[in-house]
């Protein structure tokens, strides 16, 4: 399979074992066990799907200016990684900022959170 093919979430879903791109909003932010992150999608049909992102590639994105995990809700993702099931989810995992293709903050007015 060519990892040059940008899928949805509710595509991968029965692509585990696979390094995949996947593209989507996120809609909410999750600890996740051992320090790092989850991120849920926006996208109908993508509730079984996450992406966990380690605790080293957060620190990575503190220092690009994401100092809390909430900034990356409403963000445009595009993000490639190997999938593995996980609690019954569908988890892509990212242990480094280099996997991201794309990421897009969600753009808020001025003076808001």
């Amino acid at each position: 399979m060519q990892t040059d093919t940008v899928f949805a979430p509710n595509e991968v879903l029965k692509r585990v074992g696979e390094r995949v791109t996947v593209d989507f909003t996120v809609k909410s932010v999750e600890r996740a066990p051992g320090g790092g992150v989850y991120l849920t999608a926006t996208q109908p049909d993508a509730q079984e799907f996450r992406v966990v992102l380690s605790e080293e590639t957060f620190d990575d994105m503190k220092a690009r200016g994401y100092s809390r995990a909430e900034l990356l809700v409403g963000a445009e993702v595009r993000v490639k990684g190997p999938l593995v099931m996980a609690d019954h989810y569908t988890v892509l995992q990212v242990a480094s900022i280099k996997q991201f293709t794309r990421l897009q903050p969600q753009l808020r007015p001025a003076g808001g959170p």
